[in-house]
């Protein structure tokens, strides 16, 4: 079951706010002016962000795999690689079928050039199987994300476990 958790570890992408549970996951417009300065990338990003917390919270490895460019990697914390939106979503979908998933990211730091974006930080996530304890897991994030015909998408996840400070 960790392994299968271990790809919403790399949830941590792009993830922030903590919604509540959404029902049906409805992509936002990542579409705007992207890498045109600071700002607007953030904003970017931040919409990445939210569309990708909101597909995960509703369960929707569809909607998950849409965020991700079609060469796209995931490399989640317990291992694995994903390479393409194909094996991406069977992952995401492998993680859903198990339980309900509570999700929660904390983004640290932002970075950007004409082309891509980077944001790394820590993400909380959660998973009851039905009729099960449910299990608590804390991953550190590196997300690399990429402008694609002026949308961004997610070009590379990575996450390890989050390891306490001595």
């Amino acid at each position: 079951m960790l392994k299968t958790l271990s790809c919403l570890s790399l949830v941590a992408l792009i993830a922030a706010l903590g919604l509540a549970p959404i029902a049906t996951a409805e992509p936002a417009d990542t579409r705007a002016p992207v890498m045109r300065d600071r700002n607007t990338a953030r904003q970017a990003v931040g919409l990445l962000r939210a569309a990708y917390e909101t597909a995960v919270e509703a369960g929707d490895a569809a909607a998950v795999a849409a965020l991700y460019t079609e060469d796209a990697v995931l490399m989640p914390a317990m291992g694995g690689r994903f390479e393409g939106r194909e094996e991406i979503q069977a992952s995401y979908q492998a993680t859903f079928d198990q339980g309900e998933i509570e999700f929660s990211a904390e983004p640290r730091s932002f970075e950007i050039d004409t082309e891509f974006a980077v944001e790394d930080g820590a993400v909380t996530f959660s998973l009851a199987p039905e009729g099960g304890e449910r299990q608590v897991v804390h991953v550190e994030y590196l997300v690399i994300a990429k402008v694609i015909d002026g949308e961004l998408k997610i070009f590379r996840m990575m996450s390890k476990p989050k390891v306490p400070a001595p």
